[in-house]
């Protein structure tokens, strides 16, 4: 029989889903409206840089930047390969900037 601390409560649930809805807002309005918008997050604004496209010079919009995040994560998960591409290519891109067609420059 079940005791009154076993179990998932539903404050825990209601808890877990408002904490999810946070985390994919905070991600979306970073990776997809500001780095989509001004070419920089919160971590390339303080470093002064910021992804554009290869063709353009401007930032790539909030769809692809959207899209390139998950890139990122497949890049990870080849043990993190990818971020070791910069290192000796000559446009200092990682396998997803390379994928998206986006280079990071200075600001």
């Amino acid at each position: 029989m079940p005791g009154p601390h076993q179990g998932a409560t539903t404050f825990g649930r209601l808890m877990l889903l408002i904490c999810a809805a946070l985390s994919i807002t905070f991600q979306t309005w970073i990776h997809g409206y500001r780095q989509g918008n001004t070419g920089s997050g919160i971590g390339k604004s303080v470093m002064k840089f910021q992804v554009v496209s290869e063709k353009t010079w401007e930032p790539n919009g909030f769809g692809l930047s959207v899209v390139r995040r998950p890139v990122h994560t497949i890049e990870a998960a080849i043990r993190y390969v990818g971020y070791l591409f910069p290192q000796w290519d000559t446009k200092r891109q990682t396998i997803a900037d390379k994928t998206m067609g986006t280079v990071c420059v200075p600001l």
